[in-house]
């Protein structure tokens, strides 16, 4: 039973190249580098952005959990600079637009 055949994304995966591939005299390792890795890559990737996207958009964990304000992420002083009366709409937007291009670029 292949090593890989456990993790979600990777059952449907036919075991006919895995099958060719030991014809062919590879091993557990080179299959998985060679075959089954690469035709993951797009789910790989997928996966990668929504979890990076996660990380990046928490707002209420920091919130709660640091104390020291010159730790704060960039969520939490984006949303602290909204009550602040002295800054004008222009440095609001500026921080936002700051805030969001992480996660357009990826």
């Amino acid at each position: 039973m292949p090593i890989y055949i456990l993790t979600g994304f990777m059952k449907r995966i036919p075991l006919a190249l895995e099958e060719q591939a030991r014809v062919d005299g590879a091993g557990d390792l080179r299959i998985f580098l060679r075959i089954v890795l690469p035709l993951c890559k797009p789910a790989l990737g997928t996966c990668a952005v929504f979890g990076f996207l996660m990380i990046w958009d928490q707002y209420l964990l920091p919130l709660l959990v640091i104390q020291t304000p010159s730790m704060n992420p960039l969520t939490v002083v984006v949303t602290s600079l909204q009550s602040s009366q002295e800054l004008g709409d222009g440095v609001r937007l500026a921080a936002a637009a700051i805030l969001m291009v992480p996660s357009v670029l990826l």
